[in-house]
């Protein structure tokens, strides 16, 4: 029994030794053991890693050869994706982002990403005479890359706030001084006036448009079938040969309106607001005094359209001898029958009874849509409601656009333009 303990005793102390010393060796061991398994691991995602590069470099020939996306448009759609309407700062990243990430990746490089525009484009930057706007102007002076025009005007919302619109043309970048374009933060203007050329209140569109209302076309075109007092319009109008048919007639459908609710209205007198009729419904330039409005009928009217002094006085002096029951005829009339009746209180009277004087007819009859105004035809500065040959109105509107107080402002411009004005500031 003895040698038996013993014998145990120096198997256990040897197993003891054994399973010390091996214990001592585990740690490499397992090292071995992790460091292959770390290496089968690594392998095993190598595919799935070469499966999203290979993805991603198939999406960049798809897109630059096969659906042929120009860099505008991919720089765009990146901009619009990742950078946040109104943050300069992150505006600026998103730039920066696109010319050392993306364009550079896609091997353009962000040097010959900076052709976006050519020689002779024109763009346009708007509050740039804004009270606390950064000296953008000093720049364009500064840059020699541009000829320049400054239109000034004020704010809609507070006429005593002067503001402006600068009209650039750029004259590409001189050879003789190349500029290396090693971050976008060089081309911030380029992307800024891009938006804002996408945007819809673009102001040049203004001069050839037609208002959303009930019977305007969605843009104006040629129409050479335009009946009679619509005729001037017909090179480029927003009505339509049908439109210009029933603004002549007596029971037109376009808005079951009566002229003779207060007895037959004289022919000469008519004339008038069959030429007011066409006006309204086939002008393409009256962008520059387009407003939105929430009726059921329209989503846009015009308002404060400065009338020439002979269109005014003429269109009261041939109706003076009328009768009307209503200065105001956009609202207030009994429309019980379909058609628009004088309301029970109101009393037909001469003309000149309820419109004394030109200015109070033409201003007043369709609730401020057009304003009276000193000037004649021949001055360029007023909206002829009638004309024959050349439409005058582009002109009118082209001038009121440039140095009037704009008459209405897309929030979503205005929004992109500030963002514009702190972005240089951020330079």
């Amino acid at each position: 029994m003895p040698s038996f303990l013993t014998t145990h005793s120096a198997l256990t102390c040897g197993a003891l030794t054994i399973t010390f010393l091996n214990f001592s060796y585990l740690p490499n061991a397992s090292l071995g053991s992790s460091t292959m398994e770390s290496g089968a691991i690594a392998l095993a995602f190598l595919p799935l890693v070469l499966t999203f590069i290979i993805r991603y470099y198939f999406m960049l020939f798809y897109r630059a050869v096969m659906v042929r996306l120009s860099r505008e448009e991919m720089a765009f759609q990146y901009f619009l994706i990742h950078a946040n309407p109104g943050d300069p700062e992150r505006i600026l990243e998103t730039f920066d982002l696109w010319c050392s990430k993306v364009e550079f990746i896609s091997n353009i490089s962000p040097k010959k990403s900076s052709g976006l525009l050519g020689k002779g484009s024109v763009e346009l930057a708007d509050n740039i005479l804004f009270p606390g706007a950064p000296n953008f102007l000093r720049h364009v002076r500064k840059s020699g890359l541009y000829e320049w025009k400054l239109h000034r005007a004020t704010l809609e919302y507070s006429k005593g706030i002067r503001d402006g619109m600068a009209e650039l043309v750029y004259l590409g970048i001189k050879t003789a001084a190349p500029r290396n374009f090693t971050s976008c933060r060089d081309m911030w203007w380029v992307f800024v006036l891009l938006l804002s050329l996408a945007s819809r209140a673009l102001s040049l569109e203004m001069l050839n448009m037609c208002m959303d209302a009930k019977h305007h076309k969605k843009e104006p075109g040629a129409e050479g079938q335009l009946y009679r007092q619509c005729a001037p319009w017909r090179d480029n109008a927003c009505c339509t040969a049908n439109t210009s048919t029933e603004a002549h007639d007596d029971n037109s459908y376009l808005y079951n309106f009566n002229w003779n609710h207060c007895g037959i209205m004289t022919p000469k007198c008519k004339k008038h607001f069959t030429q007011d009729t066409c006006f309204y419904e086939c002008s393409p330039h009256l962008g520059p005094w387009i407003q939105q409005v929430d009726q059921s009928w329209r989503k846009e009217r015009i308002l404060h359209v400065p009338l020439c002094q002979e269109d005014c006085h003429s269109w009261w002096d041939d109706c003076k001898d009328d009768f009307t029951c209503k200065q105001d005829w956009h609202y207030g009339w009994d429309w019980t029958t379909g058609r628009n009746r004088c309301p029970a209180e109101a009393m037909c009277r001469k003309w000149t009874d309820v419109f004394p004087t030109a200015q109070i007819m033409c201003e007043k009859i369709w609730s401020d849509s057009y304003s009276y105004t000193s000037l004649s035809k021949s001055s360029g500065r007023c909206m002829q409601l009638w004309f024959t040959g050349k439409n005058p109105n582009e002109k009118v509107a082209e001038y009121y656009l440039n140095h009037a107080p704009w008459q209405r402002a897309a929030p979503a411009t205005l929004l992109l333009l500030a963002t514009m004005s702190l972005s240089v500031v951020l330079l």
